[in-house]
C-alpha cells in the first residue's frame, strides 16, 4: 500500500535516519548520532522542532486554529490517529 510505504518514509524521515528531497528522491542519512541520543536530548530536538514549525506558521499567517490543525493532522498520520475524532485509523 503506498500509503503505508509513504507513512514508513516519513516515520525514517522523522529520527533521522533519511532524507527527502524533492526531485532528488530519497537517501539513508549517516546521522547515526541520532540513535544515540539520551531520551532527554530527544525530546528537547522534538520540542525544538515544534518551535520552528510553529514560527514558520506564524510567520506564514497561519492562525492559532489552523496551525494546530496542520499540527494535529501530522501527529495523527504518525501516530495511526484521526485528528478529527481521536479514533484510531
Amino acid at each position: 500500500n503506498l500509503n503505508t510505504v509513504a507513512r514508513a518514509y516519513r516515520a525514517l524521515e522523522a529520527v533521522g535516519l533519511v532524507s527527502t528531497a524533492r526531485g532528488r528522491g530519497t537517501r539513508v542519512t549517516s546521522d547515526a548520532e541520532r540513535l544515540r541520543e539520551t531520551p532527554r536530548a530527544r525530546r528537547e530536538r522534538i520540542e525544538d522542532g515544534f518551535g520552528d514549525a510553529a514560527a514558520d506558521a506564524k510567520l506564514a499567517g497561519l492562525s492559532f486554529e489552523a496551525a494546530r490543525a496542520a499540527a494535529l493532522r501530522q501527529l495523527g498520520l504518525f501516530y495511526g490517529i484521526d485528528d478529527t475524532g481521536g479514533t484510531p485509523c
